[in-house]
């Protein structure tokens, strides 16, 4: 499978690096592409395209290695690596931010704030930062500054057939409208330039509960959301383990944590009367901190390798998202149950994940035509998640995300978040996009006709 023409590392099966460079952040799974080309640049990225054309192979592209659904690896595909690709420059008087294809989150937040800058990046700040905003890009200043694709102001891509294009307002318009929302199906973005703005310092507050306080926080959790100006941000995220050793459904063998982080761009005093509206008498966290925190700091609490994610990346993991026009005390009865109290499987690890996260602000002043992106009007977007540590009960797992999901749908836009997808359902997919689809549709038509590009949540071509 190996071939000569490349100019940059490659390895296949049975190479020494082999089985560190298909790895991505998911450990539980194990595919075995047919060849990994490890690029250095655009050129390189032509070549793997071209090759894998040429003998027929799938492509296969992994930058960050953090998309749920592993989209970064495949089975017998032409695996194109380009996290070696990490350069990060900055302009300060220009105020723009340029970066490659394999750049983290990490690495453009310490070279803005270098310079007093910043751009809405993604939670975590070992995902890439190309991958994030190709699929709209939510992070902690949205709310602030809009999505991260709202900042893309250029693209250099190389679509299927080698073409390289420069993707602008300007140049290559429809592409360009695409790229920011569209997801990895139009081509390898090599190269993307950002706006950047003044960085902002970041009051924080953390506040834990217990979670059987959880139904009565939340809904307070609420009233504090609509209180908020685009300065204020809020997260909400439940958490409930079985204990290895349970034996019994009973939730009593269960622990159970709810977790609010509050941030807001602004003064202290401001942030504290902000913070108050979350409160809710006779229920006082059992820790709290405050504290003024540089944003590219703020993200640094936060790593998908680290220990606090909730869930180990050695367990199977599944996932699933909404888009909520409202959240109400139905919605939120029912997600409290359902995370705290099972059902479970005993005697199995488990842990269920429930997190919320406020939108609106500067990322609804947005057109929902505008970019490709359509749902600028949702208020939060819930994630639902669970681990466990037996792979022969996933179908039961998996049975329990979909039931959760599915209470869910009374207080949905109708539309999901691309980067917060698992399974690739076709229906899904489309609901992420609205009435976007059909235009998605001719712009992929037009770059990849031949659906080269389909490790990711798939748009296809028309004919």
């Amino acid at each position: 499978m190996r071939t000569a023409s490349f100019s940059c590392p490659t390895a296949v099966r049975g190479d020494p690096e082999y089985n560190i460079w298909r790895r991505v952040w998911r450990r539980d799974l194990d595919r075995y592409p047919a060849l990994i080309v490890r690029c250095n640049g655009s050129a390189d990225v032509a070549t793997a395209l071209t090759f894998a054309k040429e003998t027929a192979k799938p492509v296969c592209v992994r930058a960050g290695g953090h998309s749920f659904a592993g989209h970064g690896v495949s089975d017998g595909a032409v695996m194109i690596d380009v996290s070696g690709m990490d350069g990060a420059s900055v302009d300060s008087e220009a105020g723009i931010a340029t970066v490659q294809a394999g750049t983290t989150w990490g690495r453009l937040n310490d070279a803005a704030g270098a310079c007093g800058l910043a751009v809405t990046g993604a939670d975590h700040v070992d995902v890439g930062v190309v991958g994030a905003t190709i699929g709209g890009g939510f992070g902690d200043l949205m709310r602030l500054f809009g999505l991260s694709c709202d900042s893309a102001v250029a693209f250099e891509v190389v679509v299927p057939d080698g073409t390289v294009y420069t993707a602008t307002s300007s140049c290559n318009s429809e592409l360009f409208w695409a790229l920011r929302g569209g997801g990895g199906n139009f081509g390898v973005v090599t190269r993307l330039s950002m706006i950047l703005r003044p960085l902002p310092k970041v009051v924080v507050g953390w506040f834990r509960y217990d979670g059987r306080e959880a139904e009565k926080i939340l809904l307070q959790w609420v009233r504090g959301c609509l209180q908020s100006d685009h300065l204020g941000h809020a997260r909400a995220t439940l958490m409930a383990h079985q204990d290895r050793s349970a034996a019994s459904t009973s939730h009593r063998h269960t622990s159970s944590d709810l977790l609010l982080t509050l941030q807001y761009c602004g003064s202290v005093e401001d942030a504290r009367n902000w913070f108050e509206c979350f409160r809710v008498a006779g229920h006082e966290p059992h820790w709290e901190k405050t504290q003024i925190v540089r944003y590219p700091d703020l993200a640094q609490h936060r790593r998908i390798d680290g220990d606090d994610i909730p869930h180990p990346l050695s367990l199977s993991v599944g996932m699933r998202s909404n888009l909520l026009s409202s959240l109400d005390a139905t919605l939120i009865t029912f997600l409290v149950s359902q995370v705290t109290e099972g059902p479970w499987l005993p005697p199995r690890r488990v842990t269920n994940c429930v997190s919320l996260n406020q939108l609106g602000g500067a990322m609804a002043a947005v057109g929902p035509a505008d970019t490709a992106f359509q749902f600028r009007q949702a208020q939060f977007a819930l994630v639902i998640s669970r681990s466990w540590a037996a792979p022969e009960d996933g179908h039961f797992h998996r049975d329990w995300l979909d039931h959760t999901l599915a209470g869910s749908e009374g207080c949905s836009t109708g539309g999901a978040y691309v980067n917060h997808l698992d399974e690739e359902d076709e229906w899904r997919t489309r609901s992420c996009y609205g009435s976007n689809w059909s235009r998605l549709r001719a712009v992929k038509t037009t770059y990849d006709p031949e659906n080269r590009l389909c490790s990711n949540y798939n748009i296809p071509p028309y004919g």
